[in-house]
């Protein structure tokens, strides 16, 4: 069978760098290895490094059964900013002209949500050529603006989101099956756009498909062992990997970096990934050496980190969608065995708590991130004992392959088709 999957904001396996794989791709692999052919539609501006892939409209034959189809928009800065908007805009009615003069047609359709002009050009098309598509939903789009504005700007924010919000629900609605990422988040799906539950609704979290890169792991352990990492095995090691961005509260993260240094205890704390937020890390760096940014770092190398940590941190900004989810960075520390040490209080933090594999902070209490990682750093045994409950809850619940295959096997049930 042939399945679309119309995915933007993420890596793709054309990317020069070796990307790490998340949704579009790691589903691209399982319907691959399942002898179907795949064909990911996504924007020719790079979301991660904020750079274009390409200016025009592009294909890429990746492989015999991948095929890669870029649709330009003109980029930008901020991830929260009038510019996205716009770029979503411009992205939404460029595939609109592309999808208009296809001649090839999916038997079944992944549309990612958001952004909400992609994925409604998407569902439009499919819609009007009588084609099954499944609505991933990951973000709770418009609302997320609202949320993060001031409560004085709110009405009017809210006016001018009037389409999104419109046209966010009825693709929630009409689309014939609906994947996301948590059973809260589904509830939220059902509430939101007023739809009625349907047979092949389905949770998928996020979860990785681990790889390994012996080359690349020994390479990254020659880095280690050049900025003096490897001294780490004789110390505390916070880890904290992604982006360094406003999703993120860094402050309690930056006091707890201040007082243990003040303390002179054998903390480290290893801060990484790259974004808008790096530079003031830079600049704390200079006044404490307890702080360590490798910057991006690729699946081998995050091995090679994750196993000499103690402790994974886990900083969210307490939004409503982080709150009803599990996002990606908790199941990545799971998978790595790390205890976790968060500020959502939401499920993903009922699940750390619940199943033993780490806590929760309060981020609006000065210091008490440090406080807790103390009590982590004074007590060894737990730790230990999360540390088996965080891979032994991931491989048996949240492990990448079984995850995928079920997703997979749903999407095909779909199609109305057998593979043949």
């Amino acid at each position: 069978m042939i399945f679309w999957i119309f995915q933007t904001g993420e890596p793709l396996p054309s990317d020069k760098i070796k990307p790490r794989k998340m949704r579009a791709y790691n589903l691209a692999d399982t319907l691959i290895k399942k002898g179907h052919k795949v064909v990911i539609w996504s924007s020719a501006f790079n979301h991660q490094d904020k750079i274009q892939r390409s200016k025009k409209i592009r294909e890429i034959i990746v492989k015999k059964n991948l095929i890669i189809r870029l649709i330009p928009s003109p980029g930008y800065k901020k991830n929260i900013s009038f510019g996205r908007l716009w770029d979503h805009y411009l992205l939404g009615r460029n595939l609109k002209r592309v999808l208009s003069k296809q001649t090839e047609k999916p038997d079944v359709a992944f549309v990612g949500f958001p952004p909400i002009e992609f994925a409604y050009e998407a569902a439009e098309w499919l819609k009007k050529n009588k084609l099954p598509f499944m609505l991933d939903v990951k973000d709770q789009w418009p609302d997320i603006f609202i949320s993060r504005v001031p409560k004085i700007f709110k009405p009017f924010i809210e006016l001018g989101l009037t389409n999104y919000f419109s046209k966010s629900k009825a693709l929630m609605r009409e689309a014939d099956a609906i994947s996301t990422i948590s059973d809260s988040f589904l509830n939220w799906i059902y509430h939101y756009s007023s739809r009625k539950p349907k047979p092949n609704d389905i949770v998928a979290t996020l979860s990785p498909i681990r790889n390994d890169d012996i080359s690349s792991r020994e390479s990254f352990e020659k880095k280690l062992k050049q900025t003096q990492i490897q001294d780490l095995k004789h110390r505390f090691v916070i880890l904290f990997v992604g982006s360094l961005s406003k999703s993120f509260e860094f402050k309690p993260l930056l006091s707890a970096i201040e007082k243990s240094s003040e303390r002179n205890l054998d903390w480290t704390f290893v801060i990484c990934g790259e974004g808008e937020l790096r530079d003031v890390f830079i600049n704390f760096q200079k006044s404490f050496k307890n702080l360590i940014l490798p910057g991006s770092i690729e699946e081998p190398e995050y091995k090679a980190i994750a196993n000499v940590s103690d402790i994974a941190i886990a900083p969210y900004v307490k939004s409503s969608d982080f709150q009803i989810s599990i996002p990606n960075k908790i199941l990545d520390y799971m998978s790595f065995a790390l205890p976790i040490l968060t500020s959502l209080d939401g499920d993903a933090g009922k699940i750390l708590v619940e199943q033993n594999i780490g806590t929760v902070y309060d981020p609006d209490i000065p210091l008490d991130m440090y406080k807790k990682l103390e009590n982590f750093y004074g007590d060894r045994v737990s730790r230990r004992e999360m540390s088996r409950n965080a891979v032994d809850k991931f491989q048996s619940v949240y492990q990448g392959e079984k995850v995928y295959t079920k997703l997979a096997e749903t999407l095909e049930s779909l199609s109305g088709k057998t593979k043949k």
